[in-house]
């Protein structure tokens, strides 16, 4: 090769980063995660909830040929615990997003706990109406009506509900108790195979003596007919549980559950867990809380499993766990802690997560890692900067063509609103999963 040739393939590369740059992509460090998406710049992200409102608990969904986003979240429309539930819609990519409309204006205490999910190009919900598991599809939300797919008589009644679906096949998984008959709450099931307009009767995932919270669903890519479930169960301290469904196909209205089996150990204080599904197994990542006098932590552990997944034996936890690479803390108590996020994209498995760089700003920063980078090998991306504003709870999803989508909430001045950001970048190989550990004073 001529001087005058390598001269112009440097020319030419600088050129190219410079316009990538110009076009608004934020320009890894250069300790950063060398397989990390290139996001649009921070100062280019598009603003969601555009109101005077607070807005808060963003939840994330695409379509099946990636050409719809919706964002939905909960508006704030007096006192803290009245809020309704809000959504816009993006058909293009997150560039610029309709006006706000509503999913439901309750007249009661308020809707919480928003999960999204696409069929096609329909959107569905399920959400916490009072004490009640609320679910509405698309068509509904103009109408303001909702369906009640459980309805317990007393508190602590539903919470946390997650769902996936596969054409006209919904499968939504919820804690609930009810204090009159069954009042420490177990994970239960329901499932409709006629796009939610008629449900099965729901059944307990688990009965368990310790209380099971925060379950997470997700779709065997392999098998339609599997279903995987991850919770925590709560007693004096916590663990990671998981069961596998199963039905005879996509039409079948029975799910039949295996024995739920405990994956993560009891040695230490395990929570909020999240399940993602690849083809080659299950990918699991959950926080460690650790209680120092008057300090508070949380590491983010990783396990995996290739298959035969109901039994213990096959879970693995990762030799790099913990695999936080930096100590992040936690700005208030809203949120207190984390809640790692993960997903499979290109061929590597993401975990995003927020929190503050102690040797910084007080203020959480988003921030993500990936396997494909060897974890805590590699310094996790940061995605926001260390400023006056708080960046808090990330919601992740990928689309057709390469496509990974990202919202969060930017609190400013005590306003917090939704804000979006994208990136089409999947080059090379991926692989991984990240965790962080949460420090609260």
């Amino acid at each position: 090769m001529t001087k005058f040739t390598r001269l112009t393939i440097v020319s030419i590369t600088i050129f190219a980063a410079l316009l990538w740059i110009l076009e608004g992509h934020v320009v890894a460090e250069p300790d950063a995660s060398p397989h990390a998406p290139e996001w649009t710049a921070e100062a280019s992200r598009v603003l969601v909830s555009n109101s005077a409102h607070i807005a808060k608990s963003p939840a994330l969904a695409v379509s099946t040929d990636g050409s719809k986003i919706v964002v939905g979240y909960r508006r704030q429309v007096a006192s803290e615990f009245d809020n309704d539930l809000y959504y816009a819609v993006s058909t293009n990519n997150g560039v610029s997003w309709s006006a706000a409309q509503t999913i439901y204006q309750s007249p009661i205490t308020s809707g919480q706990q928003l999960a999204l999910a696409f069929s096609g190009n329909t959107a569905h919900a399920v959400w916490i109406e009072d004490i009640a598991l609320a679910y509405a599809r698309e068509s509904q939300w103009a109408s303001n009506t909702f369906t009640t797919i459980s309805n317990p008589a007393e508190v602590p009644g539903a919470s946390n509900p997650a769902l996936v679906i596969n054409g006209n096949t919904i499968d939504v998984v919820w804690s609930e108790g009810d204090i009159t008959s069954d009042p420490i709450p177990d994970i239960y099931h329901i499932r409709s195979i006629d796009g939610g307009v008629s449900w099965t009767a729901k059944q307990k995932v688990a009965d368990t003596q310790a209380r099971s919270r925060v379950p997470i669903i997700a779709l065997d890519p392999n098998n339609s007919n599997k279903l995987y479930v991850v919770w925590e169960e709560l007693g004096t301290t916590g663990t990671i549980y998981f069961a596998q469904g199963t039905a005879s196909s996509g039409t079948d209205t029975t799910v039949t559950w295996s024995s739920s089996i405990e994956i993560s150990g009891s040695e230490l204080d395990y929570r909020q867990p999240d399940i993602t599904a690849s083809s080659s197994g299950l990918h699991v990542a959950f926080s460690n809380r650790i209680v120092d006098n008057e300090d508070e932590y949380n590491q983010v552990f990783y396990m995996s499993c290739a298959n035969n997944c109901t039994q213990s034996t096959q879970w693995h936890m990762s030799p790099y766990n913990p695999i936080s690479n930096q100590v992040v803390a936690v700005n208030g108590s809203d949120p207190f802690f984390i809640i790692p996020k993960i997903i499979k994209y290109g061929d590597c498995i993401f975990t995003y997560y927020h929190g503050i760089d102690t040797s910084l700003e007080p203020n959480e920063l988003i921030w993500g890692t990936n396997s494909c980078d060897n974890w805590s090998a590699s310094e996790p991306e940061k995605l926001t900067s260390p400023n006056s504003n708080r960046s808090v709870n990330p919601v992740i999803a990928t689309g057709a063509g390469d496509w990974i989508f990202m919202a969060y909430n930017r609190i400013e001045d005590s306003q917090r609103r939704i804000y979006f950001a994208s990136s089409q970048d999947a080059p090379e190989g991926f692989k991984g999963v990240f965790m962080p550990i949460i420090r609260r004073k």
